[in-house]
């Protein structure tokens, strides 16, 4: 039987690496050369912390409590693979505390084009009252200017957190599909390296996306546990 998702226990994502079940309080690794595609935190889109005994860290995760503003919030899988799509492509690692980094990323959450005035108001569909209601709020908090620096610091790692974290927000940003989306209806298949519907289920025979959660695989004729379910209460 195919897993419904591509977040499977032992899953392998399209950079080869391997997923595993395991609680974030107590994530730790003990890498012995650079914490790159084997790292067990870095698996999690976690960075490594002081539990971990890895020597020559290379983690490109290592600063998401510094650009969060919280500690114990790993990247959602989406954000994930851009980091290390760019970092590839760049030849380096995204360094998350830049500001150019943190400013480029900023504004593609807000919808924002490089010549727009940072402290503007966002009027994008995600920051409207009949969408999000919470990011409604949001943004008519941010376009006031007696703001102090403090504040708005805060408000920005707010957002932040809310479209690349993986904390369980109901709204995460997709680079894949270069907008919002809520986390009901989208999902980030880690072997795909892309973002589906939810309708969608990895087929782990075919190794690719099938649509329907109640249908068989059109590859192989495999099914996903969802469909066991629905034939078990039909």
């Amino acid at each position: 039987m195919s897993d419904f998702s591509g977040d499977e226990l032992g899953s392998e994502d399209q950079f080869g690496i391997q997923r595993v079940d395991i609680d974030f309080g107590n994530l730790k690794c003990a890498c012995k050369s650079s914490c790159t595609r084997n790292c067990e935190c870095s698996k999690n889109d976690a960075g490594c912390s002081e539990r971990c005994t890895c020597t020559s860290c290379a983690n490109t995760l290592n600063n998401l409590t510094e650009f969060f503003g919280e500690t114990g919030i790993p990247a959602n899988p989406c954000f994930h693979r851009w980091i290390m799509e760019e970092s590839k492509g760049r030849g380096s690692p995204v360094d998350l505390t830049s500001e150019d980094t943190q400013d480029l990323l900023f504004r593609t959450l807000l919808g924002f084009n490089p010549t727009t005035p940072i402290n503007t108001q966002p009027k994008g569909d995600e920051f409207q009252e009949f969408m999000n209601t919470g990011h409604f709020e949001w943004a008519k908090e941010w376009a006031k200017q007696s703001l102090t620096a403090e504040e708005r610091t805060a408000l920005k790692q707010q957002l932040l957190r809310d479209g690349f974290g993986g904390d369980g927000s109901n709204h995460f940003y997709s680079f894949c599909r270069r907008n919002w989306q809520e986390d009901k209806n989208t999902t980030h298949c880690r072997t795909c390296g892309e973002c589906m519907e939810w309708r969608e289920w990895h087929c782990g025979a075919c190794n690719k996306c099938s649509y329907g959660i109640s249908f068989p695989c059109d590859g192989c004729g495999g099914v996903s546990d969802s469909y066991a379910m629905t034939q078990e209460y039909s």
